[in-house]
């Protein structure tokens, strides 16, 4: 796995191209010249999947080498490591994740010693969690195997019923299973240092956007409750939005960067979350959506026939299949609620 040496994109290329973007879709639509493909599915789907491109584009982004002296760190082997570990999250293997654990200490610790670099640590050291999750289910001994063979029933006698086949044992879900190793991972965990400061500020906003107020702990798995976080991709703030995101839900990057700003960056959020609610009904899939993508979603809800967050899964990047059920283990922890009844 490597990545890529080119030098960063310039912001007035990647802002052309995303206008490229969006006026050739656009074209599409209006002169009919996409309709036959564009038809089927919903144009809110569209639209996010159109910002997902977007996303993916701008995530080609790197450390500038000019934050650091070349003395502290060496710049380009960071970001080399740093795409292996974002690639890994989006991979679908639990065991390459693992794989990647020291590597991801390592950065974590060559981000924390320096202070250009501490905003992207926090982006890192809230998802130092998946590393070690997938590493303990790597780890898990596989189940025994059987050692005597079944027990087969003898057959029914002329005249009476079958006897009865044995119920199998209920057995938790991978979900409820992933619950279970979030809950007891996170339980003795202390909330982040800037969530009794900012956790009753925010919770009116959410309230205001007519979103549950207990969502607001959605900081702590996106930030870790720091203002200024940021994601190597180029994600920003308590509850890391890309910019095309960010514009849309009304954050201006420019002359300052309102996505800085707390109480800006968790109106955005709870705006986008009750946007998210609404089109997939429940909690579990619009976290899903805001960590993945609503057009994945969709589509994958679309091509599976599924209607859940369990249903879909197995389809879903790494990072997102830990995601939700993170979040619902910190919700339950700090407010004492189940998120799915939210």
């Amino acid at each position: 796995m490597k990545v890529p040496r080119d030098k960063p994109v310039a912001a007035s290329h990647r802002t052309m191209k995303t206008y490229t973007l969006r006026w050739t879709i656009s074209g599409w639509l209006l002169f009919g010249g996409g309709a036959p493909v564009f038809a089927q599915y919903p144009f809110d789907e569209i639209l996010g999947s159109v910002n997902e491109v977007i996303a993916e584009q701008a995530s080609q982004w790197e450390l500038d080498p000019d934050l650091v002296p070349f003395d502290q760190v060496d710049v380009n082997e960071l970001n080399r490591v740093i795409g292996q570990l974002q690639k890994a999250l989006d991979s679908g293997s639990l065991s390459h994740l693992a794989s990647l654990r020291p590597y991801a200490e390592q950065a974590l610790a060559s981000m924390e010693g320096i202070p250009q670099l501490r905003s992207y640590a926090s982006w890192l050291r809230e998802r130092m969690d998946y590393f070690l999750v997938a590493e303990e289910v790597v780890r898990r001994p596989a189940p025994p195997k059987p050692t005597t063979r079944p027990t087969v029933p003898s057959p029914a006698q002329p005249g009476l019923p079958p006897p009865p086949v044995p119920a199998p044992a209920p057995s938790a879900s991978p979900a409820e299973a992933d619950y279970d190793l979030w809950f007891q991972r996170l339980k003795d965990r202390q909330p982040p240092a800037n969530a009794s400061r900012l956790v009753p500020r925010l919770k009116p906003v959410f309230r205001a956007e007519n979103v549950a107020e207990e969502m607001v702990w959605l900081a702590e798995v996106e930030s870790s409750f720091n203002p200024s976080a940021q994601s190597p991709v180029g994600a920003k703030g308590l509850y890391q939005f890309m910019p095309a995101t960010a514009k849309e839900y009304g954050l201006s990057l420019s002359p300052h960067d309102e996505r800085l700003d707390p109480d800006k960056n968790a109106r955005a959020a709870a705006s986008y979350l009750r946007y998210l609610y609404r089109r997939f009904g429940d909690w579990p899939l619009a976290l899903a959506a805001y960590n993945a993508g609503q057009g994945r979603v969709g589509k994958l809800l679309r091509q599976t026939g599924g209607s859940t967050f369990e249903e879909i899964a197995a389809h879903l990047p790494t990072e997102t299949r830990m995601y939700v059920p993170k979040m619902r283990a910190v919700v339950q922890i700090r407010e004492g609620v189940d998120l799915r009844t939210l």
